[in-house]
């Protein structure tokens, strides 16, 4: 995608807008290829494609994309829909930004409303799109590729966290002079104008593991005794302590790239690999092989189901069988219908966006 291998894309606008000089410092250092980019990248392709290859989870995440994009079809009778492509934002003639569009509505001369598609499958929940610069971002470059639209809904569909949120878009000049004004302030950024906060996290800022803001950071949390933190300063130190956990994930990761280029060792480091985990891709056949030293019930006590992939099918057999006259009734009596336990409870600690 162009967005990849543009300074100034879509998805990079908060984090310029937060720390212009994030833009001159990334420069020349290649793109992070994550697991769960590349997770996040198949699944985009599988809401238009049929042939990408998926486990039980991630197609009950394109299958809820799919529901919602059916819904949303419904409520505007939109025909067909255009699905991923690459679009350029223009001031005055210069292209100054590149982006990723997800998806939209399909759109003719007669229309003057589209609908613009953001699918978010990580487990953060995301700005709403009122809030988020790079669906706004994505409207205005789907006015600009068709001039004649006057209104672009924006519609952000997260599927692990089950929420969409929706937008309309109208002030189209007051987004280009935004977006205008982030880059000249990007461009005219001095390398040391640092502004450490959470954008390096969430922004994934390759410049991280050289940035004079989070180094400072990180000298502030050293000097800091844990009995310091009170419950007026506890947000503020949790978000700095993961700016600068963010930055030592990039710094071992980088060791780790060392090590590999370098012929698997270096110093005391080595890298090794290991196998999978193990699992019984067969359990009926397992069970058969087994069942003279234990029974069904105590052979059942000892494998761990995997409650997404049983609700799924349960559900669709529930609503095939006329049980249920819809899969969302279904699911709401799963629970009881098979029994479900839960677990003790865990405790976590969030930090809210403001």
């Amino acid at each position: 995608m162009a967005e990849a291998h543009h300074s100034l894309g879509f998805s990079q606008l908060e984090k310029r807008d937060r720390c212009p000089a994030s833009m001159k410092k990334e420069e020349g250092m290649p793109n992070e290829n994550s697991d769960v980019a590349a997770m996040g990248t198949r699944l985009h392709e599988a809401v238009w494609s049929d042939s990408v290859e998926l486990d039980d989870d991630e197609v009950y995440l394109v299958e809820y994309a799919n529901t919602e994009i059916q819904a949303l079809a419904c409520e505007f009778g939109i025909a067909s829909w255009i699905g991923e492509q690459t679009m350029p934002i223009d001031h005055e003639g210069q292209k100054i930004c590149f982006g990723t569009v997800d998806g939209h509505s399909d759109i003719n001369r007669r229309s003057y409303f589209a609908i613009l598609l953001e699918f978010k499958f990580g487990f953060k929940e995301v700005a709403p799109s009122r809030n988020n610069i790079q669906v706004a971002a994505g409207s205005l470059a789907l006015k600009q590729k068709f001039p004649w639209l006057k209104r672009v809904l924006a519609v952000v569909i997260m599927p692990r966290l089950r929420q969409t949120f929706r937008y309309e878009f109208k002030e189209f000049d007051q987004i280009e002079n935004y977006i205008w004004n982030i880059r000249q302030r990007c461009v005219n950024a001095s390398g040391n104008m640092h502004n450490p906060g959470p954008h390096c996290v969430d922004g994934y800022c390759r410049a991280i593991r050289d940035c004079q803001g989070v180094d400072e950071v990180k000298a502030e949390i050293a000097a800091t005794s844990t009995t310091a933190i009170t419950i007026d300063n506890a947000d503020a130190m949790y978000e700095k302590a993961l700016i600068v956990e963010r930055q030592l994930k990039a710094i071992k990761a980088q060791c780790k790239a060392v090590v590999i280029e370098g012929g698997g060792s270096a110093g005391r480091l080595s890298v090794t690999e290991a196998k999978g985990g193990r699992y019984i891709p067969d359990l009926q056949k397992a069970y058969e092989k087994v069942q003279h030293l234990m029974t069904v019930e105590e052979f059942l006590g000892s494998c761990e189901a995997k409650i997404g992939k049983i609700e799924k099918d349960i559900i669709s057999r529930a609503v095939e069988a006329g049980e249920y006259p819809t899969k969302k009734a279904a699911k709401a009596s799963f629970n009881e219908l098979v029994g479900v336990a839960f677990g003790p409870s865990k405790t976590t600690i969030n930090l809210r966006k403001e």
